[in-house]
């Protein structure tokens, strides 16, 4: 408002003071230009009196406004308390009929909430202590918008919601071009779901085959430790065999007696504790030379013997 000159402008009024005080001075300075008186009027609820002492400060006093004929303005402001049901009814009517004022009256209540909840003053305009129920119903709002402000206020819905989405424009070419880029807008949603779908269960999917091949490597690692354990065990006894294999040659060779072939046969069957500890891989190294079928027999035939 600052450096601009309208001529024959005598009033300034001011739904909500100005998010920066010091804009309050530029807009009502708007008036009483060139040497000529002015008006300015400016809506405070009771909770934002305080802004009259903030201003007082700042040396711009204000005085309660007089609604009578017979005050310093001369103007009378006619109190429709008692008819503002009726008011807000037939404003309804009116936005229902054209979706342009539908979207003019949503944004400008967007607007007054966003800038209320940014004003310089916040000790004073404090956003917590708007009613906004109220502030719904004096915009004449036909549904609550869903925007951040608003997303912690419990319960704030108006007695009767209606479907926003039916309401058309009145200039048909603008209605046209809405309800195509309202279908394109819906082809564009249900592509999207579609995708959406489409990415979930190829997920779903992976996760399945990752589980599978999990599966079937801990199938695959549990088989191949059953083999490795049946071939240790496999291992042991052809070890053993040869063993005693050995030993009865040298015995049918005479390099043994019959009392230190026994002994060392039932010190082989009996290991000692400087045996056990050794490792499998020790044993694997040592060479092992097979057993043939006919030793095999004898030396159970010995071992029944025993």
């Amino acid at each position: 408002a600052r450096g601009s000159d309208i001529p024959d402008l005598d009033w300034i009024v001011q739904y909500e003071p100005p998010q920066d005080p010091n804009f309050f001075i530029h807009r009502v300075g708007r008036v009483a230009r060139a040497g000529k008186k002015g008006n300015s009027l400016t809506f405070l609820l009771p909770k934002e009196q305080p802004y009259i002492e903030f201003l007082a400060i700042k040396r711009v006093p204000l005085m309660e406004f007089e609604n009578s004929p017979d005050s310093e303005t001369g103007v009378k402001f006619l109190n429709c308390e008692e008819n503002d049901k009726l008011v807000l009814q037939r404003a309804r009517e009116v936005i229902k009929a054209d979706r342009s004022l539908l979207v003019k009256g949503t944004t400008a209540f967007i607007s007054f909430l966003r800038a209320y909840k940014e004003h310089r003053c916040q000790f004073i305009f404090r956003f917590t202590d708007l009613d906004l129920a109220a502030l719904v119903e004096a915009f004449a709002l036909l549904r609550v918008p869903k925007i951040s402000e608003l997303k912690d206020v419990p319960h704030l819905k108006l007695e009767e919601e209606i479907d926003t989405s039916l309401i058309e424009l009145k200039e048909k070419s603008q209605e046209k071009a809405r309800q195509d880029k309202m279908k394109a807008q819906r082809i564009e949603n249900e592509k999207r779901d579609r995708e959406r779908k489409d990415e979930q269960l190829q997920r779903r999917l992976r996760k399945e085959e990752q589980k599978r091949e999990k599966e079937r490597i801990e199938a695959i690692k549990r088989r191949k430790n059953l083999k490795k354990k049946k071939f240790e065990v496999k291992f042991e006894e052809w070890n053993d065999l040869a063993n005693e294999e050995r030993l009865y040659k040298h015995f049918k060779k005479g390099k043994l007696s019959k009392k230190q072939y026994e002994q060392k046969l039932m010190n082989f069957e009996k290991p000692s504790e400087e045996t056990d500890e050794r490792s499998a891989e020790e044993k694997a190294k040592k060479p092992v030379k097979k057993a043939s079928k006919k030793t095999m027999i004898r030396a159970r035939k010995m071992r029944a013997r025993r």
